[in-house]
């Protein structure tokens, strides 16, 4: 089965991190973003830094072909900072943080509509679709 693979550079994609970021910061839980996405952003903060552009204007200066530099991936994974024994860890993942994921709204250049939408809910390894 193939798998749809995204990078910093895709809005929606990016648009779902940052919920992520906002939902974990609302709740106030210490996380870290981990794996390939934590890569990819410090690959582009690299490259930003490098050819002095900020990182929407480095997706789009030919001189750079970012995709040449990062890694595509299918998930997001994180480090949560959560309290409590395993029980209450997993009920502030699937009762809390899952349920504030969904969201729907307009992208922020206005081109399209982007909904998030829990596919699988659990503690280990939930989904979300990307709509």
């Amino acid at each position: 089965m193939k798998r749809q693979l995204y990078d910093l550079t895709d809005e929606p994609f990016v648009m779902f991190v940052d919920r992520l970021d906002e939902v974990l910061k609302g709740e106030e839980i210490r996380y870290n973003v981990v794996g390939g996405v934590a890569s990819q952003a410090y690959i582009l903060d690299m490259l930003s830094k490098k050819h002095d552009r900020p990182i929407d204007g480095l997706v789009r200066y030919e001189d750079v072909r970012v995709q040449d530099y990062l890694r595509s991936t299918d998930d997001v994974d994180i480090a949560l900072a959560l309290k409590g024994d395993d029980a209450d860890r997993i009920k502030t993942i699937t009762t809390v943080i899952i349920p504030k994921m969904g969201f729907e709204g307009i992208s922020p250049d206005g081109e399209s509509l982007v909904e998030f939408r829990s596919e699988r809910v659990g503690a280990s390894r939930p989904r979300f679709r990307v709509y």
